[in-house]
C-alpha cells in the first residue's frame, strides 16, 4: 500500500529533471504530480505495464495546464509508455 513517494525518489527525480525552461518571474518550477507518480511506479513496479490516460503535452489546452512544468521534457521522457486519449490531442507526433 503506497501512501507517499519517498524523499529519496523525489530527490532522484529532481536530479534528472530538465530544469532548463522559462516560466513567469516569481513562480516556482516543478514536475507534474503525474510525472512524479510514474517515476515512482517505475521503481516500485519495474515490470508493470504502465498506461497513461490523457497525460502529457499532446492533450489540448481545453483545461488549465500549469505553465510551471516542463511539459515537453516529460512528454519525451514518458513516450515509451502506451498513451490512451479520451480527449482531443494535438497532432504533433
Amino acid at each position: 500500500d503506497i501512501q507517499f513517494i519517498p524523499p529519496s525518489t523525489i530527490k532522484e527525480v529532481k536530479s534528472s529533471y530538465d530544469w532548463n525552461y522559462q516560466i513567469e518571474e516569481g513562480k516556482v518550477k516543478s514536475t507534474t504530480a503525474g510525472y512524479m507518480v510514474v517515476k515512482h511506479l517505475e521503481k516500485v513496479l519495474p515490470n508493470a505495464k504502465i498506461k497513461l490516460v490523457n497525460f502529457g503535452f499532446r492533450v489540448e489546452n481545453s483545461s488549465y495546464r500549469c505553465p510551471w512544468h516542463n511539459w515537453e521534457f516529460e512528454a519525451r521522457d514518458l513516450e515509451k509508455y502506451q498513451h490512451i486519449y479520451t480527449a482531443e490531442v494535438a497532432n504533433n507526433e
